[in-house]
């Protein structure tokens, strides 16, 4: 009897690893990949390989092209698409193909999908809460084909991603890579509405994975038996640094984790948790609204009962500590130092979202869900006007995100008369930081307070 060699043995072995993986939700085909090189290998192969078939039934004779293009556009599918790859969900009639693209960039994807043979499809259009967030929503045909485009108002895709309208909307990919937001939920096949997807629900309309068949969906999150922990809903959470997401790289090449890693923005998936068994749901209900989106405090006496709100509502000590900073409230005589705690969930500092600085200046809507606060904020790692000489401290100025009800700092206003007539409106915050790249905090002392004034003077 003729050996097998050994060789063909092992492509054998590794064949048939490849299509068995193939049929595996990616998080077991990861797990599987990590337990040797070979494995490893095998991931890659059979990642690209699904990646491949599903977007093969979209462009037949140009998905080689794929890659390339959605990277040089910046561009990630989400939809049924991004689910299946997660899954490893197998589909026999192929669906509509939903690509989103960066600020800029819908024309050059519109150029290659019309060069490859997809027309403009009419009678389509953008659902109503997702449209003040989307330049241009088009539809393309080829035969039974179709194909969703849409140009983000933002260079940071994740701000479509985190307005979906279900947590397991919140799915997306590269041709290298793959995130998902809420995975417990999705991996299961379970979703919960978020607030843009609220009235489809009620109104039983079939909006991203909204009434979908092969969707268990819920209102909202009282089917629980467990607390949320960091993952309840009403929480405030950061795409760069929260580690309840779940990312996969599959290519390096088309990794997607540079996008997670650019974006500036955060989310929450609803104000108010129904599950009975987390702490917030009891706060929510008790109270009525949770402390950091009641008023930011005005006077001395209101300061002193946002501190005790603090020190209660963290069950850590360390955490209700924080760092001291320095406040310039609207109606205060002088400037007075606060304590800022880490956001719930987060032990050490990694990086300034973690600062729950919405204690003391509100730099999200009371309703929103969604948020960018990198424009609220300016950090001095230089002494103004003094030809850039370094300090041995940097310090961050934060203020309000604008609204008709803000008040006219009149703190600051009595300390300074600025030139230009522009008049500072809501809470000032100012922190200390070591003068590091990542602004490492400190606390801040009452010898800071001349340095801090003439850096707000300036």
């Amino acid at each position: 009897m003729n050996a097998i060699p050994s060789s063909a043995r092992v492509l054998t072995a590794t064949d048939t690893s490849r299509m068995i993986m193939e049929y595996l939700a990616l998080p077991t085909m990861q797990a599987l990949g990590n337990s040797s090189h070979r494995s490893q290998t095998t991931f890659v192969s059979a990642s690209k390989a699904r990646f491949s078939s599903i977007t093969r039934r979209f462009f037949p004779n140009n998905w080689l092209e794929l890659p390339a293009t959605l990277a040089q556009n910046k561009g990630v599918i989400t939809g049924s698409a991004a689910l299946e790859m997660l899954r490893g969900e197998i589909h026999d009639e192929p669906r509509d193909l939903n690509v989103i693209v960066a600020a800029g960039h819908l024309s050059a994807m519109e150029g290659w999908l019309f060069g490859i043979g997809y027309e403009d499809a009419n009678g389509f259009h953008i659902q109503r809460p997702l449209s003040k967030f989307v330049v241009e929503f088009k539809v393309y045909k080829a035969g039974h084909r179709l194909v969703t485009l849409s140009e983000s108002t933002s260079p940071d895709i994740a701000e479509i991603i985190v307005r979906s309208p279900s947590t397991a909307d919140m799915t997306f990919m590269t041709a290298g890579g793959i995130v998902s937001l809420y995975p417990t939920w999705t991996m299961r096949s379970e979703s919960v509405v978020s607030q843009a997807g609220a009235r489809a629900w009620r109104d039983g309309v079939r909006f991203g994975s909204i009434n979908a068949e092969r969707e268990t969906t819920y209102m909202d999150n009282a089917f629980m038996d467990e607390s949320c922990g960091p993952r309840c809903p009403s929480l405030w959470r950061n795409l760069r640094s929260d580690k309840n997401i779940l990312m996969l790289d599959w290519d390096e090449h088309y990794s997607i984790r540079h996008i997670v890693q650019s974006s500036r923005t955060e989310w929450r998936l609803t104000r108010k948790c129904a599950n009975y068994h987390c702490n917030h749901y009891q706060f929510a209900r008790v109270v009525g609204t949770t402390f950091w989106e009641e008023g930011m405090p005005p006077t001395i006496h209101k300061i002193e009962d946002r501190e005790r709100d603090i020190a209660s509502h963290f069950p850590d000590q360390k955490l209700a500590t924080g760092y001291k900073s320095m406040l310039y409230t609207v109606s205060c005589l002088e400037p007075i130092i606060v304590n800022v705690p880490l956001i719930e969930g987060t032990a050490t500092y990694r990086e300034f979202e973690d600062l729950y600085v919405e204690c003391w200046v509100r730099q999200r809507g009371y309703g929103d869900c969604s948020a960018r606060r990198i424009d609220l904020r300016e950090t001095f790692r230089a002494i103004p006007a003094a030809q850039g000489l370094p300090t041995e401290h940097a310090y961050t100025i934060l203020v309000e995100k604008p609204s008709p009800i803000l008040l006219p700092n009149l703190l600051i206003d009595s300390m300074y008369s600025p030139s230009n007539g522009s008049q500072v409106y809501g809470n000032v915050l100012v922190l200390k930081h070591k003068n590091d790249p990542v602004l490492t905090p400190c606390d801040m002392r009452e010898r800071d307070k001349a340095l801090v004034d003439f850096i707000l003077g300036w």
